[in-house]
């Protein structure tokens, strides 16, 4: 790969890790290079044209510059956070839908994002006019307008619902409120887990829908709760794993083992079990060779449980009974 020598107005796509006063990932474009730093400002379709320079290593940038061409769709704007897009493929091609993009990747094809859907990443095409909206996380843990045809909400109209929302939902903490449930499309699960991803290095969390709204609902102000953080949401995932690693070992214990053999291993085991049973302290009382054989002939030496009743088997433990294997034996 060939380092791009920097000069003023190049663009770079960078991150906390390259940049540690940034929050998370964000265009920065040179404005002047003075000698092994330069200073650059944050641009994007979101940004403050009185933006704070800052100054970045040369070396640091040389090896984040990307086209300038990125300025038309803005891809990495998306990249750490939730959004909305109108799908563009299968049967549920233009209905809105949610998810949180990972990254993003140009190339002659066109320039796309990779969006996690529920427990799948699917890839959403950039292109005008944008089908695709930066989401707020409370929108995003609602699904505002999710599985709406964008011939009935267009764009406009969705980020106009999503700001109602936003804003209804910004009043009070405590139940969503009426007028947010008459707008939702899908119905609410609280504890549903859906994906976040952390803007410092885009890991990929799981979290619940309601904890996202714990967060985030209300005044804004401090609060101890960490929407990248599920106390709950940790603790199921443990069980869910406790119980899981336990799975295992019940399945190789000898009683599971023996529950697979076929039909005639399963008698010739009963049969073994029997003849091994620790018999009571009773008398016995011998009959005749006829009676016995009369009594196998009618195979009911056991009952539909399998555990000998004292009147049925009397008469045949007072003779040998060869099992069926010892019978196939000789």
């Amino acid at each position: 790969m060939t380092r791009v020598r920097l000069a003023p107005n190049a663009l770079a796509f960078v991150g906390p890790a390259h940049v540690s006063t940034l929050s998370g990932f964000c265009y920065v474009r040179v404005q002047r290079v003075e000698g092994d730093k330069a200073v650059v400002c944050v641009v994007g379709p979101d940004s403050d044209s009185d933006e704070q320079e800052i100054e970045v290593p040369v070396s640091v940038l040389e090896l984040r510059v990307v086209d300038s061409s990125e300025v038309d769709l803005w891809p990495g704007d998306y990249v750490g956070y939730p959004v909305a897009f109108a799908q563009n493929i299968g049967p549920c091609t233009g209905q809105w839908a949610y998810g949180a993009a990972t990254r993003y990747e140009v190339s002659t094809g066109g320039t796309s994002l990779s969006v996690i859907v529920g427990s799948d990443v699917i890839s959403v095409r950039l292109q005008e006019p944008l089908q695709i909206i930066k989401a707020d996380p409370i929108t995003y843990a609602l699904q505002v307008g999710a599985t709406v045809s964008d011939m009935i909400l267009n764009p406009k109209e969705l980020l106009q619902q999503q700001n109602t929302v936003i804003a209804a939902c910004r009043k009070r903490r405590g139940e969503i409120p009426a007028s947010v449930r008459l707008l939702l499309t899908v119905p609410f699960v609280p504890n549903d887990l859906v994906a976040l991803v952390r803007p410092h290095d885009l890991s990929v969390v799981k979290v619940r829908r309601q904890h996202i709204l714990d967060c985030l609902m209300g005044a804004r102000k401090k609060s101890s709760l960490d929407i990248y953080k599920d106390p709950q949401g940790l603790a199921e995932a443990d069980e869910v794993r406790a119980s899981v690693s336990d799975q295992p070992a019940r399945r190789r214990t000898d009683e599971d083992l023996l529950s697979v053999s076929s039909g005639s291993d399963t008698d010739d085991i009963g049969e073994i079990q029997q003849q091994n049973k620790v018999l009571g302290k009773r008398s016995r009382m011998l009959e005749s060779a006829s009676q016995v054989q009369r009594e196998l002939s009618r195979g009911n030496a056991f009952n539909s449980d399998g555990v000998s009743s004292d009147d049925e088997l009397e008469p045949a433990r007072a003779a040998f009974r060869p099992s069926a294997t010892q019978r196939r034996v000789s």
